[in-house]
């Protein structure tokens, strides 16, 4: 690969600048091949992957997508989805899954993409939240777009991948779902928190055990 070395470009936006941090915590900088808006990054087991959303691509590149080894050594790749800016990305096994929009797409660890389940032809799932949790990579939340009534708009369902990628429905968030929200993991619990709803802000947790 391409070694990631310099600093970023100088255009006005930076929206392809990368700071990096050493274990010392020292910062340097670098850049991405494209300038885009609508970045979303994960790992799989070798890698750091960044996709970049290629409806807001600036300068006509033709790579979006990019993956980092533990030398910092780039691999450029063909882009995830041109929806990229309104998903979620949770790693689980040898996969990255980006969750949201329009498709789910697997991401494996020799960076070869895959189309999976579950889909959202009608109404495309914008901004959910994804995270790890033990076994599985957990999604939730989002925003229906185009859903014709708004009530409805912010599915409650959480949907659970194993390491095979076979998902399941796990349960509901509490009382209304919500976009944008914020997911994390620690020990045996995963949390989702805040985020926008038709009615109210809220958060939720699910231990491990549910999963």
């Amino acid at each position: 690969g391409e070694q990631v070395s310099g600093a970023g470009s100088s255009d006005a936006t930076n929206t392809n600048r990368i700071d990096y941090f050493n274990s010392s915590l020292t910062r340097n900088t670098s850049s991405m091949n494209a300038t885009c808006r609508g970045w979303r990054g994960g790992r799989t087991p070798s890698y750091l992957v960044f996709s970049c959303d290629g409806s807001s691509i600036i300068g006509g590149q033709t790579s979006y997508a990019e993956a980092y080894n533990s030398s910092l050594s780039r691999t450029l790749f063909a882009k995830i989805s041109t929806n990229t800016g309104q998903q979620c990305t949770a790693s689980i096994g040898n996969y990255l899954i980006f969750f949201g929009s329009y498709e789910t797409y697997f991401l494996n660890n020799s960076l070869t993409k895959t189309v999976g389940s579950p889909t959202y032809p009608s109404y495309p799932r914008n901004w959910p939240s994804g995270l790890t949790l033990g076994d599985y990579a957990v999604f939730a939340g989002g925003y229906l777009n185009n859903y014709s009534t708004i009530q409805n708009r912010f599915p409650t369902d959480v949907i659970a991948f194993d390491a095979s990628l076979t998902y399941k429905t796990v349960g509901n968030l509490s009382n209304k779902g919500r976009s944008e929200g914020a997911a994390t993991s620690i020990g045996n619990f995963g949390l989702f928190g805040g985020g926008q709803s038709y009615y109210m802000r809220d958060s939720g947790s699910y231990s491990s055990g549910q999963p």
